[in-house]
């Protein structure tokens, strides 16, 4: 239910760059949180999954970090729109558009992935994100936030990630970002922080192991 009236809200708000804006700031801190946690640089080519009409997120590791950012959707519409946008905020450049599927996407040759909260199904994309990345990619997925969990897919740990895992302040829809790092190994880094869900992600991930 809530994705589905975000991207219909998104796809509204793209046509008035003012409101757009502001839609944008809604996403600041979350960003600047993420960032930290990934230690995202501007050296890094990031894949931002489930970006809607208005990929705020892709926006925003741009302007703090200078990386240049792919963004993709399967909304066909929404990403018609996302370009548009992206244009008229003249980041054409550093920030591209496309249209694809997260469950199938290549993803090796990026250094971090994210994965938007309203992303769907949330599980097969991160398997596919980490499945194909390379060693040392960094993967951050959303959880929402305690009581919400029904109006979203199902999210990496839920049984254990919203009272174990730092919450990032501030956003009524999202309780915290999780980082994954891609090893040779195994599908997950024992070292990725943070790891308060790990065994559980091991046991949903064994067969990429």
């Amino acid at each position: 239910m809530i994705p589905k009236f975000t991207r219909c809200l998104e796809k509204t708000l793209c046509h008035f760059p003012g409101l757009a804006r502001l839609c944008m700031n809604y996403y600041n801190n979350i960003v600047k949180e993420e960032i930290n946690l990934a230690q995202i640089k501007s050296e890094d080519h990031v894949l931002f999954i489930g970006g809607g009409a208005i990929p705020s997120t892709a926006y925003r590791i741009h302007q703090y970090t200078g990386a240049k950012v792919d963004v993709i959707d399967k909304d066909r519409c929404a990403v018609k729109l996302a370009k548009k946008l992206t244009g008229l905020l003249g980041l054409q450049k550093s920030v591209h558009v496309f249209e694809a599927d997260g469950r199938t996407i290549d993803t090796k040759k990026y250094s971090v992935i994210l994965v938007a909260l309203q992303a769907c199904p949330h599980q097969d994309i991160l398997e596919n994100a980490l499945g194909k990345a390379a060693a040392n990619t960094r993967v951050v997925t959303r959880c929402p936030a305690h009581g919400l969990q029904a109006f979203y897919d199902k999210s990496p740990g839920d049984s254990q990630c919203y009272a174990n895992v730092q919450a990032i302040q501030g956003s009524p829809t999202m309780e915290a970002s999780l980082l994954f790092i891609k090893n040779e190994r195994s599908g997950i880094d024992e070292k990725s922080h943070p790891v308060i869900c790990r065994d559980s992600l091991n046991r949903t991930y064994r067969s990429l192991c």
